[in-house]
Order: structure tokens, then C-alpha cells, then sequence
């Protein structure tokens, strides 16, 4: 039995010999309708009545409305094309009266723009303020009670601070000449070029005993009456002096500590004012600061506390008089133990020797010089007292008969310098001698000053002898005490060498840490001295006489910190993001102050900046938000909706802020919407209002219903390079040139992206097609499917690798109508190619184009071809179609005798019958009656079918009886 049934019209599959294409596909099929199973020819296209602008454009888009609100545009109008590649997508939002429609030039030539139905072309997105809002606060002046309690507060800091500028520090004790460099031993100072410790900047007080290195094979080294200072205990280091290599011990020998200058301090006390702004007095005696008008505190008790506090610094002042003196003692200790070596002399002796050197000669008459100066002062002092009280004149004059000096303004005792105060007894003990001293002072009180013109001064014994008894008593005893100093440093050269290097080291140890004590009592001091100060100021500051008598009553206020931010508004509607933020006004008072705003200063008019809306900070309980400076009726430049206030016209320069609070409105919604990336591209619609876009590897996304603002904060990476994106529901497929992603979310800001588990990169973006749940693409092996579930290569038993890529994939556009994928090369020749999704049946077809637009309103499918606009599929007439069945094997030579066609023989039926590859018979039927074919067996049979008719089936069988069983 050898019949040949033909009713299922199946597709190509290039790869497959013809000897192997199992039924239901085909050699040929080509301007069928893939969808179906019957050989269905493809209607002819229609030619629209409309010229493209471009020849053979790349990318056809038809808009659907004219004017705003108006009708639909009819098929032959609203079309735009371009020679390079352009996304367009219409915006999903609630405006359709315009139509505006957003674009990205996916060559990268442009920038992202907006097109709406009146042909305005502008830039996608809105650029932000380039500068931050200038502000300038008018404040009504009143001194609230928060500023009281500040004051009150702030006060003592000012006059602390007043007394820390008229403080300066002082070092206390005596310091060491610094040796000549190239000398064998002696001190240094150390400071920035002769770092003596490990600290390399400059240390107050410190020096250093150095004893000179020479250089030899082992380095350099001291000689051996110095090694004891190499011990690790004495922290010593190497230096350089001079050109001179030296070994230096770091030993701080003075204290710190400082003097309060009185006249400084009183100066500063006169310059602190009243902290209310509108305080001002008259004028008057008593107020001579910068500025007397707002003086605080009058002169004199500026005068007086400045003088306190500079007395409780002084040198003179116990008890750091004493524990200076202790940093001397201390210090002659340390410089005995660290340069006393090699002598055996005895100390008698040494004492002696000492006393006869000019550096003793120093130190007693240093002593003696600050002892006769404390006389002097002492006696003008006693005289002035009694002498006042006899009306005999100021300090200065004792005598009613004209100016006369009462006493010298320095005082040497006679014959009382150098050693002649000190007496050597034959046992050795150095005695101090005081009666040449009192003897002095008892000659100078009972001297009789004249003017010369033999006037004298009276006498006064009880001064005298008043005077005589203080000297005694207090005066004489510090000299004592000074000489006493003096006697310890030629005590302490009397020593005799240290009978070992470790007793020499613990005694230089030990004398380093005695100083360091006496330094540290001389710093505790001062600490308690500050304790004091801070007292006394509070005292200044908060007592009954301080400021607070002068203190005006405070008025309350609500202040209110705040920044101010602009954003530009334009005739679309759109808002920018917002400018930089103004400077902050921190203390403007909402019941009393405004606040001249000024506009942004730059408009980018291809933007169609309209007004501009201005936002002020407000803190809330938990957070701080921006919101809305409402325009109210009446403001200039306000302008409106109805009783909606919009923004305020970009003419307005400057607005005068004096809302509360209360009458602020919305909060800021455009922080984050900037303009879309320059190099935009693939712009691609999305659910729930989105738009999504891509540059690079950075997927982009919109803000939801609000296309022209592009969040940073939205934009997600990917490992590859994009090809181009398409979406499915609420899904987004990156197909890039590695692996494909697919991106899932409702929300812009909860995208998450998910990497395919496929090698099968994009190779051409104008492949890429969204259908209903998934993505088609051309991938390098074909055409791939992807969806949630994964990605598959649907042409893979179709068409191999090898011959895919002879169409050069990389070329190939594409577009899906009525569930077909109709693909063509750029710029190639020949038929193009159908790819029923369902069946995946692939056809060829007559068609050449450039680029396709599905219009949704009509469903129709139009192509672009040279300057012709052509609906597809769309025309009265018919395709002619060919089917060519593959070579089917009957199993034996067989001969075939009759052809039926079942067809609506709308077109005649051209029919060719290969037997054993050789055309046998070409039959042309025009009806269902059945042709009788030639004689002949063959075993190889093969069906050819040409028409423009729509067929159902055609049988092919070797009898009759055959023939009626079909």
C-alpha cells in the first residue's frame, strides 16, 4: 500500500538532510503561515499612503494622538524613524492626554530625552539647582531667656579665657650655659636641632649633660672617666653639636609654671560685654573698654580682680616660693652628681676654691641685689605711712617745702658684696656675717636727706626702729635663706669622687628623680592655683557684684534651626532634585524673624523650567524632614491650581519665608530624582510604572509613575556587559554578552537580580523581543527562549550552530506578532525567516525591511523598506506560498497513480512529483477531481507545492481503491 498523505504542513529544519526530516517537517515552506497546520499562503503587505523621512530607517515608531486630548491619529500619520537604533517607550502615567513618550538613542550618540504630543522635544529628566539658595535672616532683636542662661553659663569661660591670654609661662629655676661645641663635657638645651630625647620637638626645661664621643673601629665611644653615662637607667642618646658627636643624658632641671600679667587681664576684663544686643549705656566715668557702651564690669572691679588673680601667681607668692627655691637645691644636687668627679680635694676646701669663681660672686650678689630692692620698697612703704599721717605730703615728697626724694630706689649694703658676707673658721665651718648688713640699714635710717639748700628731713625713730625690727625679723631671714642656697651648691662640689661607676649611676638616679619631685610641687602649685582662679571667677562672673545686677530681664522666644532647598519645576510638571543646602540659620525666631530665599540662579531652558519650589528644614520628634514653604494668594509669583499651590514663578527672584511650622506642607519627594545617566540606553517599560534602562554593566530604574527621575540608589551591576533588557510581568531579563539575568520586583527600590544558569550570551539588541512570560533572543548557537524557569535554545533541533552563525546572528532583528517571530538580517539578502513560538516551526517569507512596529490599537504589524511603509500581511491578496516535503521513502519500488488536492482553489494549484529525485510529473489543479499521475515505480518520492490557495491536505497513491480509502 503506498499512499502519500499530506495535512500537516510543517516546517523547515535546515540541518536535517531531506532523507532524514521526519514527517511534519519540510524542505521548503516558505510565505506559509507558521501557526498553522494547513498551507495557508501569507496575505500580501499594504502599502501605507505615507513617505518615511528616512530610507531604510533602523528603528519605526508610530505615536497614537495628534493634538493634546485629541483622536487617534489614523495609520498614515505620527510616525517617527531614525537610521540608528532608538528605544521608545510610552510613559505609564496619568496624563495620556499628552502622550509623552521617552527615548534613548542606544547608539550612545545622545543623551536620554522626552518627546510629548506637541513635538516638544526636551532632555529626559530635570538637572538640579547648581548652587546652594542664599539666605539671608532678618532677626528681630531680644534677648530671650535661653541667651540669659547662656550667658550665665558662657561667662565664666569668657573670663577664664581672658586670664589664659594674660598668663605666660614661666621656667622655674635656674638654667645651664650651653658648652662651645668641640668642649669634652657640658650641657645642651634641647630643642629642635638637638633633639636629647626621644621626643623630637622642643621640651621646656629640659637639657642635657653630654660628654664628647670619639670615633674609632668600634664605633663612636666616650672615654672612660664618662662611661657611667652609657647606663641604660639614664636614658642617654647620641647627638649632634656643632659638627660634634656627644653622649647626652635628658634631665628636665626647671619647672614649669606662668605669671598672670595684671595689666593684660585687665584689659580683657574691661572687654567683656553684655551679652543682651540691645544693652547700651551713657557714657560715663569708670567704663574705659573697647567698647564702654556695653562694658560689663566697671573698671575698678576689673582692676581689682585682675590684680588678685595676678598675686596669687606670683614667684614671691608661698608656697611656690618655697618649692622653687626646693627646684634649685634639687637641681645644684643633680648638677653635682653629673659633673662632680676626679677630685679628692676636701670640702673645706672645695669650699673655698668655689666662693673665690665668679659664678659664686653671682649667686650672692643676686641674692643680695632682690634682698636690697625688698628693703628699698619696705622703707618708702613705712615712712610714707607715718609721714601721711602728719600731712607732710605724698609718697613721694616728705616735706611741705618742696620735692624732695625720700629715700634711694636701690640699696647696697656697704662693703657687702662677693665673699665679705661669708667667714671661713679654722674647722672649717663657713659662717654667714650679718652685722655689716645690719649696720648698713642702721646707717641709711639714720641719715638725714637734704635738697641741698639745707632743708632736712625730720626725724622719725619710731619708723626706725619699726623698720629695724621688720629687716630683723622677716627681711634678713631670706637673705639667709638665699645664702643657705648658695652654700649647698659649694657643699655639693666638695664631694669627693665616687669610689664606683654603679654608686656614681644611683647617685645621679637619685638626684634626677629629687628634682623631678621638686619640679612636680612647684606644677601642683599652680594646679591648686587654678582651682582658686576658677572660683574667683565664678565669684567675678555670678556674684552680687558681678554682671547679673546689670542683666536685663529676658524675654521667651521659639527658635528654630533650619536650611533652606530649592528645586526646579518645569511646564511638564516634573520637579528636580534638590540644590545643595543653604548655609544653616540656627537660631531664627519663628514668632518674629523672616528669611529672604533666593531662586536658583541657572536655568537650562531646553528643560522648560517653569518655577521653582522652595523646601525648609523642620524637626519633628524623631527625625528632621524638608517640607514645602507654602505660597499662600496674594504672595507675588505664586502660582496655582485651582487652590493648590504649585511652585513659584521662575521669575520671581527672591521669596520672604515668616511661615511657622505649622504651615509648612509636603515633605520633600525628590531628593533622590536625579536626571538619568548621559549614556542611557535600552530604555524599556515595565510594570507598576517603572522604567528601566542600562549602561555598561548598570541596570537603571526610575522612580515609580515618575519617569524623568533616575535614583542612584536604584541601579544595580551585573558581571557582563549589557546587550539590551526586555520585560515580562513584573520581571526584567538582562541579556548581556556572558550569562543572561533576570531581575524580579514590584518596587524600584527592592529589585533583586538573580544570574541565569546559562552560557547563552545576547549577541544583536535588536533581537531581543518580550513576549507574553518570557524573552526571545539570538544567542550564538540561536534563538533562545528564556523565562523564570531558565533559558533554552529553541532552534536547536532546527538549525545547527554552524549554519546559525552563516546568518550572522550579531545582525539579525526581530519582532513578535500574532505569536510568530519574524527575524531578518541587517542589510542581508533573501527571504526572511518566521519562527512560530508555540510549534517551533520555522518558515521563510518574502519580506524585506529594515526595521517593524506593531501598533497595539490596530494589532497590525507594519515594516519600513526603503522610504515604503508597508502594513504586513495586510493586503487583499495572497502570497504565493511553496511547500517542498522532504524525501519520503516508500520502502520499495512503487509506482503512483492519482493526486487529489483539497483546497478552496482561490488560486490554481501547482503540484510537482519527484520520483527518486527527478521531477516526474507537474500537475496544475484547479479542482478536487483527482489527476492521473505517469507510470513508473520509484522509491524515493518527493512533493512540491506552489499556490496562492489555501490547501487542507493532498494525497498521493498508487490505485484507486487506495485513492477511496483516503
Amino acid at each position: 500500500m503506498s499512499i502519500i498523505k499530506l495535512d500537516n504542513f510543517g516546517g523547515l529544519a535546515p540541518s536535517v538532510s531531506q532523507r532524514a526530516l521526519p514527517a511534519g517537517l519540510a524542505a521548503s515552506n516558505h510565505n506559509l503561515f507558521a501557526p498553522m497546520t494547513e498551507f495557508k499562503p501569507l496575505a500580501d503587505d499594504r502599502t501605507v499612503a505615507f513617505t518615511l523621512l528616512d530610507s531604510n530607517p533602523v528603528t519605526l515608531y508610530k505615536r497614537q494622538r495628534i493634538t493634546i486630548n485629541g483622536a487617534y491619529l489614523t495609520e498614515a500619520q505620527g510616525w517617527y524613524t531614525a537610521t540608528i537604533p532608538v528605544s521608545l517607550v510610552k510613559s505609564q502615567i496619568d496624563d495620556d492626554a499628552t502622550e509623552r513618550i521617552y527615548m534613548t538613542a542606544d547608539d550612545g550618540s545622545s543623551a536620554p530625552q522626552a518627546w510629548d504630543v506637541l513635538g516638544v522635544l526636551k532632555p529626559l529628566g530635570v538637572t538640579p539647582p547648581s548652587t546652594a539658595p542664599t539666605v539671608t535672616h532678618n532677626a528681630v532683636a531680644k534677648y530671650t531667656v535661653a541667651e540669659d542662661t547662656f550667658a550665665r553659663q558662657n561667662l565664666p569661660l569668657k573670663l577664664t579665657e581672658a586670664c589664659v591670654q594674660s598668663a605666660t609661662v614661666t621656667m622655674m629655676g635656674p638654667g645651664q650655659t650651653v658648652m662651645t661645641a668641640g668642649a669634652s663635657e657640658g650641657w645642651l638645651l634641647h630643642t629642635t636641632s638637638v633633639s636629647v630625647a626621644k621626643n623630637p620637638a622642643t621640651v621646656p626645661g629640659e637639657y642635657a649633660y653630654c660628654a664628647l664621643m670619639t670615633s674609632g673601629a668600634n664605633g663612636y665611644t666616650v672615654d672612660a672617666n664618662h662611661q657611667w653615662m652609657t647606663a641604660a637607667s639614664l636614658r642617654g642618646v647620641r647627638v649632634t653639636y656643632g659638627g660634634y658627636v656627644y653622649w647626652a643624658i635628658p634631665i628636665m632641671l626647671q619647672g614649669t609654671g606662668f605669671t598672670v600679667n595684671a595689666a593684660t587681664l585687665t584689659t580683657k576684663l574691661k572687654d567683656v560685654l553684655s551679652p543682651d544686643p540691645d544693652f547700651s549705656r551713657t557714657v560715663t566715668t569708670g567704663y574705659t573698654g573697647t567698647d564702654p557702651t556695653k562694658q560689663l564690669i566697671d573698671d575698678a572691679a576689673c582692676t581689682a580682680s585682675a590684680s588678685e588673680i595676678a598675686a596669687l601667681y606670683a614667684v614671691t607668692t608661698e608656697p611656690q616660693n618655697t618649692h622653687i627655691a626646693g627646684i634649685t637645691t634639687a637641681q645644684n644636687a643633680v648638677i653635682s652628681a653629673v659633673s662632680n668627679y676626679g677630685s679628692t680635694e676636701p670640702g673645706v676646701a672645695a669650699l673655698k676654691d668655689f666662693y673665690a669663681t665668679t659664678a659664686a660672686a653671682t649667686y650672692i650678689n643676686g641674692a643680695i641685689a632682690t634682698f636690697a630692692a625688698r628693703i628699698s620698697a619696705k622703707l618708702q612703704q613705712a615712712l610714707f605711712v607715718d609721714a601721711g599721717s602728719w600731712g607732710m605730703g605724698s609718697w613721694s615728697t616728705i616735706n611741705k617745702d618742696g620735692v624732695i626724694p625720700l629715700f634711694p630706689s636701690t640699696f647696697t649694703p656697704a662693703t657687702c658684696t662677693g665673699a665679705a658676707l661669708l667667714e671661713f673658721g679654722a674647722d672649717g665651718v663657713l659662717a654667714f656675717k650679718t652685722d655689716a648688713i645690719i649696720s648698713s640699714i642702721e646707717s641709711l635710717l639714720t641719715t638725714r636727706v637734704s635738697t641741698g639748700t639745707g632743708t632736712e628731713v625730720v626725724s622719725v625713730p619710731y619708723v626706725v626702729n619699726e623698720t629695724m625690727k621688720w629687716v630683723q625679723d622677716s627681711y634678713l631671714k631670706d637673705l639667709v635663706a638665699a645664702i643657705t642656697t648658695t652654700k649647698l651648691k659649694a657643699s655639693s662640689l666638695s664631694f669627693p669622687a665616687q669610689d664606683t661607676e654603679t654608686s656614681r649611676i644611683s647617685a645621679v638616679v637619685t638626684a634626677i628623680a629629687q628634682l623631678k619631685t621638686a619640679v612636680q610641687l612647684v606644677t601642683e602649685d599652680y594646679n591648686s592655683h587654678n582651682a582658686y582662679m576658677k572660683d574667683k571667677i565664678n565669684e567675678i562672673a555670678l556674684g552680687e557684684a558681678g554682671f547679673i545686677a546689670a542683666m536685663p530681664e529676658p524675654q521667651n522666644a521659639i527658635y528654630d534651626s533650619r536650611v533652606y532647598l530649592t528645586t526646579w519645576v518645569t511646564t511638564w510638571g516634573e520637579e528636580s532634585a534638590p540644590s545643595l543646602p543653604s548655609v544653616l540659620l540656627d537660631k531664627v525666631d519663628t514668632e518674629s524673624d523672616t528669611v529672604v530665599v533666593s531662586r536658583p540662579v541657572n536655568t537650562v531652558s531646553a528643560e522648560l523650567q517653569a518655577g521653582w519650589r522652595l523646601y525648609r528644614s523642620n524637626s519633628g520628634t524623631d527625625k528632621t524632614a524638608f517640607q514645602l514653604v507654602v505660597g499662600k494668594a496674594g504672595d507675588t509669583g505664586a502660582v496655582f491650581d485651582g487652590d493648590t499651590f504649585l511652585y513659584f514663578d521662575k521669575t520671581l527672584a527672591t521669596f520672604t519665608d515668616n511661615r511657622s511650622s505649622k504651615d509648612l506642607g509636603e515633605v520633600i519627594p525628590s531628593v533622590t530624582w536625579l536626571k538619568p545617566d548621559s549614556r542611557l540606553k535600552g530604555l524599556t517599560g515595565m510594570a507598576n510604572g517603572m522604567m528601566a534602562g542600562f549602561y555598561d554593566n548598570v541596570i537603571c530604574f526610575s522612580e515609580a509613575y515618575t519617569p524623568y527621575a533616575w535614583p542612584i540608589e536604584y541601579q544595580l551591576t551585573v558581571k557582563y556587559p549589557i546587550v539590551g533588557i526586555a520585560a515580562f510581568g513584573s520581571n526584567l531579563f538582562v541579556l548581556t554578552r556572558g550569562s543572561p539575568y533576570l531581575l524580579t520586583g514590584s518596587d524600584p527600590a527592592s529589585i533583586s537580580a538573580t544570574e541565569m544558569p546559562s552560557n547563552q550570551a545576547c549577541v544583536s539588541a535588536r533581537s531581543i523581543c518580550a513576549v507574553e512570560m518570557g524573552v526571545l533572543y539570538a544567542s550564538p548557537d540561536g534563538v533562545c527562549y528564556a523565562d523564570t524557569s531558565g533559558v533554552q535554545v529553541i532552534t536547536q533541533g532546527i538549525i545547527a550552530r554552524d549554519l546559525w552563525q552563516q546568518l550572522n546572528p550579531s545582525t539579525i532583528f526581530g519582532v513578535v506578532h500574532e505569536g510568530v517571530y519574524y527575524m531578518r538580517n541587517d542589510g542581508a539578502t533573501g527571504d526572511c525567516r518566521a519562527l512560530d513560538m508555540v510549534a517551533k516551526k520555522l518558515v521563510t517569507l518574502d519580506l524585506t525591511a529594515s526595521a517593524f512596529f506593531v501598533d497595539k490599537i490596530t494589532d497590525t504589524l507594519f515594516a519600513a523598506s526603503g522610504t515604503t511603509l508597508k502594513a504586513l500581511f495586510n493586503g487583499t491578496g495572497k502570497r504565493t506560498a511553496v511547500y517542498k516535503t522532504g524525501i519520503i521513502n516508500v520502502g520499495k519500488a512503487t509506482p503512483m497513480a492519482w493526486l487529489q488536492v483539497f483546497s478552496d482553489f482561490s488560486a490554481s494549484v501547482e503540484v510537482k512529483w519527484y520520483g527518486d529525485g527527478v521531477l516526474r510529473h507537474t500537475a496544475t489543479v484547479t479542482s478536487i477531481e483527482p489527476v492521473r499521475l505517469p507510470s513508473g515505480r520509484y522509491t524515493e518520492h518527493q512533493i512540491e507545492i506552489t499556490s496562492a490557495a489555501r490547501i487542507t491536505s493532498l494525497v498521493v497513491c498508487g490505485s484507486t481503491v487506495e485513492l477511496k480509502q483516503v
